[in-house]
């Protein structure tokens, strides 16, 4: 709660002041240096990574085949402009399909997104990269995935940044 009195009249308050606005105790602050853009802290470059455009109502499956128990699946991925649908399954043998990081629409055209899953069988999993809720709009996106081995130095090599609303699966 702000009291009136203090907020001013420019923000519906009560505060008078010979400027409305308050700049002589409100700093409207200043443009933000390229340098702490999100953009320019991405792990990989864009030129590093597959360039590819999911299409409208459309999704884009991105198979990874691991091999050992306890891998270490990451991924970093950006879109140009819009957000995009991201989530992670594991591929049984029978072909079921088992949802191990949620699907959810992520903000990749404003902070980058990357994440890993340490993969405790082995198998095919799939990255999905869902653009079909949208009807309208392509997404261009740029992605790379890593399969790293399961040791305790994998982990310090996967991709930085927090985890995807990672599940528990251990």
């Amino acid at each position: 709660y702000i009291a009136p009195d203090q907020l001013p009249e420019a923000y519906g308050g009560t505060r008078c002041e010979p400027d409305p606005w308050c700049t002589d105790y409100l700093n409207p602050g200043y443009d933000v240096p390229p340098e702490y853009y999100p953009m320019n802290h991405m792990a990989t470059s864009k030129e590093n990574m597959r360039r590819t455009t999911v299409r409208k109502a459309s999704e884009l499956l991105v198979q990874c085949d691991v091999r050992e128990p306890r891998s270490v699946l990451s991924w970093e991925f950006v879109t140009s402009d819009y957000d995009i649908g991201f989530g992670v399954y594991h591929v049984k043998e029978n072909g079921e399909k088992v949802e191990v990081v949620p699907v959810k629409r992520r903000n990749s055209h404003v902070i980058p997104e990357s994440g890993f899953y340490i993969c405790e069988a082995t198998g095919t999993y799939e990255l999905k990269f869902d653009n079909a809720y949208n009807r309208k709009r392509s997404k261009e996106l740029f992605y790379t995935a890593k399969i790293l081995p399961p040791d305790t130095e994998a982990l310090d090599s996967a991709v930085p940044g927090p985890p995807l609303d990672l599940p528990s699966n251990g």
